[in-house]
């Protein structure tokens, strides 16, 4: 099948150079429209063999076509030779088998004609495609990870384990021919990681311990996300946990803070129902505000964002807590039987509940908190992350008491003295924005705080020693602006007792909030 009526057109031309100049017999079937893009679905009658040319090139898809990449997985307890490709800073390390090493230059070179290619029309989240890389210039295999804007995709390198922005006119169908190689790294974790906190430089001295020679690796076990726990030995026969820590790369964390933790969501996957004393009218899920001080410099990660001045940031060094709470948390509920599960539904919902449910994306469980109720619809955030989304009542479950134990990991913030150049921030200085700070450690300075509850911020990344507010100012997305002019373009100032023309623009009851628009 072709995508496009063009996309046969520029098949039979590329038949015509390579040598097809006899007659080519084919039978239109049908022509469709999937998301709006014509398909034309054609058999080839003569010469045989004719299509597996058309797929192999990737001019076409074939029904019998590997519909994806084959994911590698090392055998649990087995001791491997590997070498690492990339490393990220929240520790998820894609290592290479020595015996995959020479794969990659048989990809590159089945990936070599995606060039002459038509792109694809419409690409999917999940789908594996060719790509080309932005920094390299090179084709490789990669997945889809999200859509940004109308012609961008963000996209990670399977062979690699990077991450790219990419347009959509440098994606191409992954030839036949380069999809039946298998990928050749695995994602993994060195076991024990979130026993320690890591430094700013954390991936930069990782990086030069791994970058040169063969390590020997130990597969302890691997997660239902194919994350493999590992030992990695150095060609010496060090240790590279051992090192890192005396290079100052990372630190054993505070064991008090550690049992805390692992004593209070430590693995129960028979916890009882009439264990959840809370209801939604009493539970209270702590929060990180009022524990910083201003002003103070932290290494954070940005979890969510809607602009430069509407975005969320977690501390790096309370991540590996976190992601041990949200493992207890999707064991716990995955393990519920009906009747748990129905009993911990609640019957009504309030503003402000405490809850779990899933996150459509990935279909995990998370903590979050009820913003608002619209007839059978829940507005959750999701309180560790910053995002929204919208759920059904039935998909709402009570939280059990022992994940109450980190607060609320998710901080609202706003890019200090910088302000969208238009008063309003276009997509483009979003989609910079995100380029800037997404998958980085990032040095945040907590400099002001108003009342409602947002922080102004500045953030370095310290590999480059970039403002990124100034990156934003140089691109002429954004311009300068003082703390106290951000405040009047964030925050209303009302008079007590004084008197204003308004419009009810929502009621919620009579009883309770009113919002008005000046």
């Amino acid at each position: 099948m072709f995508e496009s009526g063009r996309n046969f057109l520029l098949a039979l031309s590329h038949l015509q150079n390579l040598g097809y100049t006899n007659q080519i017999i084919v039978e239109v079937h049908e022509v469709e429209k999937d998301n709006h893009l014509p398909s034309v679905r054609v058999e080839v009658l003569e010469p045989p063999g004719l299509v597996d040319v058309l797929v192999n090139e990737g001019f076409a898809i074939s029904t019998s076509q590997p519909a994806s990449v084959t994911i590698y997985t090392a055998t649990e307890g087995s001791i491997i030779q590997v070498e690492v490709s990339h490393v990220t800073p929240d520790h998820v390390i894609y290592c290479v088998p020595v015996t995959h090493g020479s794969k990659i230059d048989q990809i590159i070179a089945h990936l070599k004609s995606c060039q002459a290619h038509p792109p694809i029309f419409n690409a999917k989240i999940g789908q594996f495609v060719a790509a080309k890389s932005v920094t390299s210039g090179l084709w490789n295999r990669a997945r889809v990870l999200s859509k940004i804007g109308k012609q961008k995709y963000q996209v990670m390198y399977i062979d690699i384990g990077t991450k790219e922005q990419v347009e959509l006119s440098s994606l191409r169908r992954i030839p036949s021919c380069a999809a039946n190689i298998p990928c050749r790294t695995f994602p993994s974790q060195l076991s024990h990681i979130n026993e320690y906190a890591a430094s700013s430089n954390y991936v930069q001295l990782f990086t030069g311990m791994v970058g040169v020679g063969t390590l020997l690796c130990q597969v302890h076990d691997i997660d239902e996300q194919g994350i493999h726990s590992i030992a990695l030995k150095l060609p010496g026969g060090e240790n590279l946990i051992d090192e890192l820590v005396s290079q100052g790369a990372l630190c054993k964390r505070d064991r008090n803070t550690l049992d805390t933790i692992y004593s209070a969501v430590s693995s129960k996957p028979a916890l009882q129902v009439e264990s959840y004393p809370f209801s939604f009218h009493t539970a209270i899920l702590t929060d990180l505000l009022m524990s910083i001080a201003l002003p103070s410099t932290s290494e954070v990660l940005v979890s969510h964002l809607d602009s430069p001045s509407n975005f969320y940031v977690q501390f790096a060094n309370s991540h590996s807590q976190l992601q041990y709470l949200s493992d207890q948390i999707n064991q716990h509920y995955s393990c519920l039987t009906e009747a748990q599960d129905k009993d911990i539904t609640p019957t009504s919902i309030v503003h402000g509940a405490i809850c779990c449910t899933r996150f459509a994306q990935d279909n995990l469980w998370y903590r979050g908190k009820v913003l608002d109720v619209i007839q059978d619809d829940v507005i959750i955030q999701y309180v560790d992350y910053g995002n929204t989304e919208t759920k059904s009542v039935s998909e709402i479950k009570l939280m059990h008491p022992n994940f109450y134990v980190l607060p609320a990991q998710a901080i609202k913030c706003s890019l200090l003295e910088v302000t969208a150049k238009d008063d309003e921030w276009s997509i483009e200085a979003s989609q910079l924005f995100q380029s800037l700070t997404f998958n980085k450690l990032l040095l945040c300075t907590f400099m002001d705080k108003p009342d409602s509850g947002i922080f102004y911020v500045s953030l370095i990344d310290p590999q480059s020693n970039v403002n990124i507010a100034q990156v934003l100012i140089n691109s002429q997305y954004a311009r300068p602006a003082s703390i106290h002019e951000k405040k009047k373009i964030n925050e209303l100032e009302i008079k007590v007792n004084s008197q204003e023309s308004v419009y009810i623009s929502e009621i919620k009851t009579p009883g309770e909030d009113i919002f008005v628009d000046f």
